[in-house]
């Protein structure tokens, strides 16, 4: 039918492109000990691009069945458009047919996730745990009149929330796992870490506002990194919406800083060889040793700003801060007095992402001579972006993945403004 349709098309003295994506995924949520759903889907999406007099248009649809309906309404479109976007066909070629899917027995997974209420026969303290599973494969193909792409990608993720009440309190914290193998003994290891730390939180206290040495949990750091993202594009940075504009090829972070993408990298979860515009995609770095050396594009601001094209029509995949050498535990130790922050609120409210500004409630551990000495609460944290990564001690070894798009470790700081109510 894709062919027909391109050939249709070509008749309509129309260049197309199809970029379809068959997704196959499962999605399982429990609450306590009831089960809130359970879902397997399979759907079909495609992407179409179409070039017409220097005109350039997209049409999404999930039925191909009518290529004459579809020319129709791309030639209606065609009469009303009036842009300039810049693009053309994929020239590329590529297939990828070696991956294996792990799919797990999503009956068990159920299970599992249902069996994780009868913690509270150790921790009485819980209110209620919230659990889901998703899992996700993906088959993308992009077929134009003279080339075929194609690749798969796949991934399981698990997200438990647990709220918990002592003396009228409540208190509630969460952990993700994006992984290619299920595991439910890795699940409830981190679950019951959760519980632990959750307890200790009934405890919490506040400190006076100063300027602290502070160590950022990893997932701190993709949260705020993730906000930043956006930043790199060649798009913000023309239109003047990043913090990064007209500092290219300059120093703007520590040389402790190295910040990467690696689509391509197959220790990660999902790896993907070719962008949705059928642009290979490769390994690259965007901060080199703290000097800002490249920006990522799609199709259409590469061909405008005369730019090599990176692949990154749907974003980015595996960015991510590159590693240091210290574990979790010598970083605490290098810090001696400070603050762990672990958690923070209010993303999209406390991040100017053209200042690079942040003020960010938080929640986190004092640390007194290397040691944990109590939780914290009702704290902000009130810094820049350019500050944090400038004021990096050392970066930890413990890279972990949170999506698709975006890993982080943690960093150990100087320096760092934190407001309290003390």
């Amino acid at each position: 039918m894709i062919d027909k349709l391109i050939d249709l098309a070509k008749e309509n003295n129309i260049d197309l492109e199809v970029c379809s994506k068959k997704e196959y995924s499962a999605q399982i949520a429990v609450l306590n000990s009831n089960l809130e759903n359970f879902y397997i889907s399979n759907t079909t999406r495609h992407n179409i691009k179409a070039i017409k007099d220097s005109k350039c248009i997209f049409f999404v649809t999930e039925d191909l069945s009518d290529p004459d309906y579809i020319i129709n309404e791309l030639n209606k479109t065609f009469l009303l458009s009036d842009n300039d976007n810049l693009n053309r066909l994929s020239n590329n070629s590529y297939e990828n047919r070696n991956k294996v899917f792990n799919k797990p027995d999503f009956k068990k997974v159920k299970e599992d996730l249902l069996s994780l209420y009868a913690l509270k026969k150790d921790y009485s303290f819980i209110k209620n745990i919230e659990a889901s599973y998703s899992y996700n494969s993906m088959n993308i193909d992009i077929k134009n009149k003279n080339n075929y792409m194609t690749d798969n990608t796949y991934s399981n993720y698990i997200y438990v929330s647990i709220s918990g009440e002592k003396n009228n309190i409540v208190k509630s914290d969460y952990i993700s796992i994006y992984t290619n193998n299920y595991d439910f003994n890795i699940v409830k290891e981190k679950v019951i870490k959760l519980l632990k730390y959750l307890e200790s939180k009934f405890t919490e206290t506040s400190i006076s506002t100063n300027k602290y040495n502070v160590l950022l949990n990893n997932n701190v750091v993709k949260d705020i990194l993730n906000t930043f993202i956006s930043s790199f594009s060649t798009r913000n940075i023309d239109m003047k919406l990043s913090f990064l504009t007209g500092k290219l090829n300059q120093k703007v972070f520590s040389d402790k800083i190295s910040i990467i993408e690696e689509p391509v990298n197959t220790k990660f979860v999902t790896t993907r060889y070719f962008d949705d515009e059928g642009t290979l995609t490769y390994n690259k770095e965007y901060v080199s040793k703290g000097v800002f050396v490249k920006t990522y594009n799609n199709l259409e601001y590469a061909l405008k700003n005369k730019e090599e094209l990176t692949g990154n029509s749907y974003g980015v995949r595996n960015f991510h801060i590159k590693e240091g050498n210290k574990t979790y535990d010598e970083l605490i130790k290098t810090m001696q007095n400070g603050i762990i922050i672990n958690r923070i609120e209010g993303m999209h409210s406390g991040i100017n992402t053209r200042s690079g500004d942040i003020s960010l409630q938080a929640t986190g551990l004092l640390v007194e001579n290397g040691v944990v000495t109590k939780p914290l609460n009702m704290i902000i944290l009130q810094s820049n972006i350019i500050e944090i990564l400038n004021n990096v001690i050392e970066v930890g070894n413990d890279l972990e993945e949170f999506n698709s798009i975006i890993a982080s470790p943690s960093l150990l700081l100087h320096d760092i403004t934190i407001c309290g109510s003390l």
